[in-house]
């Protein structure tokens, strides 16, 4: 089960798809079904899998799964899931209502994620700090998506300082320097942009030199995504020969990424079509529909790339044919964001599960007290009974004793 769950823990970001198959090892599994610390890190790297396949609803089964398998866990066995901390699944949640542009709910789940990770005694304090700045860069985009630019650039700033004040991996400096880069050209500070896409290469160039490796790292994968950022801001600005350069720079490193790889050639027919190659665009674009496992919103977008080549050809036809095509993608899309109600009840259940189980170990907690007390206050009784039993026996013989006494006294007195 381990090796299943290390073979989707290595794909889930480099090909979603691919992850997917080793999850269906995972679920047929025979120990798949056990209360174990490996059956919550399928259940949890599943769902992980999920969410990258852009299958949120199922996610979210998989992930309430994999909190509940973690509740009947002893402390020692909670001690293997340092790289599956429930927190995680807190942060997962909230980007799955992120993508769905309920901001609100994504915050709740965000802050319950931090409190999580700050509160874990299972993992060390590096862990810890990469589950800190990963939930504050997902409150920094919300803050974005509500253009409160000065809160975005506070969470920024206190991850940098994060980063170097517990010596994280540069791989994680290059992606928020990346932040930082697309915040400013967002805001127009051009200038201060570009002073972050020259650290993002510095970065790049210094610390790829230490990796035997490169393709399997993160570094390399944050690297990417930096430049296809960089690239669509020159898009913007009808830079299209200068957004060129650096997609076929990048374009050769970014196969182990399918996803990535092909929003890299989508943007290089936007290039071409702008300076009016058509039919360069065109075999980009064709290259583009030859690769299995896309995303849905990866395909609409070639779709949209090859329709406007048509479009410039004039070519009817197949204009129309490829406009069905979207339109039966996009409906997949839409069906897909109508799982968001069925996400909401799903949580609302586990909520409600969650609550009677809490209030169950209450009454049970109260009930334990109460029987303790009730005990302690029966023994006292005893005890103060026989205390009292005690005090009557001495009372009464020392009453005896003193008659006695006073009758010798009174005798020879008498004598006398």
């Amino acid at each position: 089960m381990t090796d299943i769950n290390d073979s989707i823990r290595y794909h889930v970001l480099k090909s979603p798809q691919k992850s997917l198959q080793f999850s269906f090892d995972a679920i047929n599994n025979k120990a798949f079904n056990e209360n174990s610390w490996e059956s919550y890190d399928s259940n949890y790297l599943i769902g992980q899998s999920l969410f990258f396949n852009e299958l949120y609803k199922e996610s979210i089964e998989y992930f309430l799964k994999a909190l509940n398998i973690y509740e009947s866990l002893s402390d020692n066995e909670r001690l293997n899931l340092k790289n599956s901390n429930p927190a995680w699944i807190l942060n997962s949640i909230g980007a799955v209502y992120f993508q769905y542009n309920n901001l609100e709910k994504a915050k709740t789940y965000y802050l319950e994620a931090i409190e999580s990770f700050e509160l874990s005694k299972e993992i060390d304090i590096l862990e810890k700090s990469l589950g800190l700045i990963r939930v504050e860069a997902n409150l920094a985009l919300i803050s974005i998506k509500l253009e409160n630019y000065g809160e975005a650039f506070e969470f920024y700033n206190g991850i940098l300082e994060r980063i170097k004040t517990n010596q994280i991996s540069d791989d994680y400096l290059i992606y928020y320097y990346n932040q930082f880069m697309t915040l400013n050209f967002q805001i127009n500070n051009n200038k201060e942009a570009l002073n972050y896409l020259k650290l993002i290469n510095q970065t790049f160039e210094l610390e790829s030199k230490k990796i035997s490796n490169l393709k399997s790292s993160e570094l390399y994968f944050y690297y990417i995504i930096s430049i296809i950022d960089y690239s669509k801001y020159l898009i913007s600005q009808n830079k299209f020969n200068e957004a060129l350069i650096e997609l076929l720079k990048i374009k050769k490193l970014s196969k182990p990424f399918l996803d990535q790889f092909a929003s890299i050639n989508i943007l290089i027919s936007e290039c071409y079509l702008a300076t009016n190659k058509t039919s360069d665009a065109k075999l980009v674009l064709k290259e583009n529909s030859e690769l299995l496992d896309l995303s849905t919103e990866i395909k609409i977008k070639n779709l949209e790339g090859i329709s406007n080549v048509y479009s410039q050809e004039n070519d009817l036809k197949n204009l129309l044919s490829i406009k069905d095509s979207i339109i039966f993608n996009k409906n997949l899309l839409e069906n897909s964001e109508g799982d968001i109600k069925n996400i909401q009840t799903l949580l609302d259940l586990d909520d409600k599960k969650r609550e009677l189980i809490s209030n169950e170990k209450r009454l049970n907690s109260t009930v334990f007290y109460l029987t303790i007390t009730l005990s302690l206050l029966i023994i006292i009784l005893i005890i103060f009974r026989i205390n009292f039993k005690l005090q009557s026996e001495r009372s009464k013989r020392f009453k005896l004793e003193k008659s006695q006494i006073e009758n010798e006294l009174s005798l020879k007195q008498r004598e006398l």
